[in-house]
């Protein structure tokens, strides 16, 4: 591994609309430790709905503005310099309810799920149910 210097604006862009993302720093960066992305999340965004992730955990670092996350059943809102961390296979889901942006930093751990979110930002609805599988993403449906 290779030591990784990147500025503000270094990492590649996405946008889908809701949200703007970049990737800082992927598993082949870190040697699959984890991965590092930072995101953009637009007044009134909401996120993907209750899901859990079978092979990795994330935190999150809230950087500006505020963000309403959920954790299996417990809703918080977070604030800058606030985080939360999400175990593998705790259903989680987020949405931005309020007046600003809101920016933080997700990291993975293990790395590999950076690459669903640089291939789901192009994908049709077909292709982003088949990269749930492939990233072992499950969404939780009430019963």
């Amino acid at each position: 591994m290779e030591p990784v210097l990147l500025k503000s604006k270094e990492g590649k862009e996405y946008d889908i609309g809701t949200m703007v993302y970049r990737i800082k720093l992927r598993g082949t960066d870190t040697g699959g430790l984890f991965s590092l992305l930072d995101f953009n999340i637009y007044p009134g965004a909401i996120g993907p709905g209750d899901h859990y992730n079978e092979n990795c955990s994330k935190t999150i670092f809230i950087l500006s503005g505020k963000l309403k996350i959920k954790v299996a059943d417990e809703e918080k809102e977070l604030a800058p310099g606030e985080l939360v961390y999400i175990p593998k296979k705790a259903v989680h889901d987020f949405a931005n309810p309020y007046d600003n942006p809101c920016r933080f930093l997700l990291y993975i751990s293990p790395a590999g799920l950076e690459n669903f979110f640089e291939e789901a930002a192009d994908s049709n609805p077909d292709e982003f149910i088949d990269l749930l599988k492939q990233y072992q993403i499950v969404m939780v449906r009430d019963q």
